[in-house]
């Protein structure tokens, strides 16, 4: 997970930024524990004119 240079944990979700969209998602998979899972509201991955990949999840 080198490439993955922001990961933060917010009131109302995470985010994670990155270079590599591979490294972005398992990140994501290792920061999401169950009682994270059960407040999900929202994945939304998507990339940035810079080229990174941005992953950020919304909490219910």
């Amino acid at each position: 997970m080198t490439s993955v240079r922001t990961a933060q944990l917010l009131n109302n979700g995470l985010r994670l930024v990155g270079q590599d969209l591979k490294d972005v998602l398992s990140a994501l998979a290792n920061s999401i524990n169950p009682s994270i899972e059960k407040q999900i509201l929202y994945i939304m991955i998507d990339r940035a004119n810079t080229g990174e990949w941005l992953a950020n999840v919304g909490k219910k």
